[in-house]
C-alpha cells in the first residue's frame, strides 16, 4: 500500500510539474522576429 500511494503521489507531481510549461505556451506572444521587407530593383537595376 505505501508502494502505491508513493507512485500516486509522484505521478501527480509530475502532472503538477507541467502546468506551468502550458501555461506559458498558450501565451500567444510570437518570439520570433517578423520578416525583414524584401528589397526589390527597378527596371533600370537600382536598388529600392
Amino acid at each position: 500500500m505505501k508502494r502505491r500511494l508513493l507512485s500516486i503521489s509522484l505521478a501527480l507531481a509530475l502532472c503538477l510539474t507541467l502546468l506551468p510549461a502550458a501555461a506559458w505556451a498558450a501565451d500567444g506572444g510570437s518570439t520570433v522576429a517578423p520578416p525583414r521587407p524584401r528589397r526589390r530593383r527597378n527596371p533600370l537595376g537600382r536598388l529600392r
